[in-house]
């Protein structure tokens, strides 16, 4: 029978023994395949996660993006209908003051007329008794055109207190009679382009609304009836002064 042979540890060592080591290193070897694989596997997991979150991120920075430059947008055109706005209300209001300044100069230009007509006297009675009412016991020059001079002696004539009452003819007071006291403190405008001049605003109103009926009506061609107006005034004018 042949000698064993053996090794430095003192135990046999036969050939077949060195490949006892290959299952171990294939072991070893599938092992660090696995690793490998796992690691591969968590790192494109991370790489997925990583990647996904970046255009995530992208998308909602695009979204605000788009959100304010639409959100700008919209301001300016806000902006500029706004300015369009104002610039057809302005080009509007110019129009209406034109039509207006046409309107009231129009009807000072008749003015006069009224004191032609058969209500001369009437409307000089009531002119002079408002005036007369501030005075008081005040002594006044009375200024009127050469057109009433006639008709306010007569009436001044029938006072108890004509004395008081100095008449001058001045063709620049217009329509109606100027009142002025004697120390200068006290100016009475009893014209009628000065009870027209205290009154423009109220009749202005009138007038607009009358424009914005008419224009509503051009635009929508339909002539029919509109709420009812306060009519402007008409007839002698009132009885205060201002």
């Amino acid at each position: 029978m042949d000698e064993e042979r053996r090794g430095a540890t003192g135990r046999p060592v036969t050939p077949e023994g060195n490949l006892s080591i290959e299952p171990l290193i294939r072991a070893l070897e599938e092992d660090a395949r696995e690793e490998i694989r796992d690691l591969l596997d968590r790192a494109r997991r991370e790489a997925d996660r990583l990647i996904g979150e970046a255009a995530a991120e992208e998308e909602e920075r695009l979204e605000r993006a788009l959100a304010e430059r639409g959100a700008r947008l919209r301001r300016e055109a806000d902006a500029r209908r706004a300015r369009t706005r104002l610039g057809i209300r302005r080009r509007v209001l110019e129009a209406r003051r034109r039509c207006l300044d046409r309107v009231f100069a129009g009807a000072t230009g008749r003015l006069p007329e009224i004191f032609e007509g058969p209500a001369r006297e009437d409307l000089a009675r009531r002119l002079l008794a408002a005036a007369l009412d501030c005075t008081g016991e005040r002594p006044v020059e009375i200024r009127c055109p050469g057109a009433l001079e006639e008709t306010v002696r007569t009436l001044l004539a029938a006072l108890p207190d004509a004395g008081r009452r100095h008449l001058v003819v001045d063709d620049a007071v217009g329509s109606g009679l100027v009142l002025v006291s004697d120390d200068g403190r006290l100016h009475i405008d009893a014209t009628l382009e000065g009870r027209l001049e205290t009154l423009r605003a109220r009749i202005e109103i009138e007038v607009v609304r009358t424009l914005d009926r008419l224009a509503e009506e051009g635009a929508t061609g339909v002539s029919g009836t509109s709420p009812p107006l306060s009519s402007p005034p008409t007839g002698p004018p009132p009885e205060e002064v201002p």
